[in-house]
């Protein structure tokens, strides 16, 4: 796991739960952008919110090629 990751796990307030929906979020997103490849131009995910419940992501864009 690259150490920024690690970072988060330990700074984040009640760190197991948040930590890990997080790092599931990055995770399943940097899949979806190998997925997408060269088909798409932007993404944006502006707030994503993590709480006790994992994380939400509040508004998203995908801007196509």
């Amino acid at each position: 796991m690259p150490p920024t990751l690690d970072v988060i796990t330990y700074e984040l307030p009640g760190h197991g739960t948040r930590a890990k929906a997080l790092r599931d979020l990055i995770f399943r997103f940097s899949h979806l952008v190998v997925e997408l490849g060269d088909s798409v131009a932007e993404f944006g995910m502006n707030p994503v919110i993590v709480n006790h419940a994992g994380c939400t992501i509040v508004d998203a864009l995908v801007i196509p090629r």
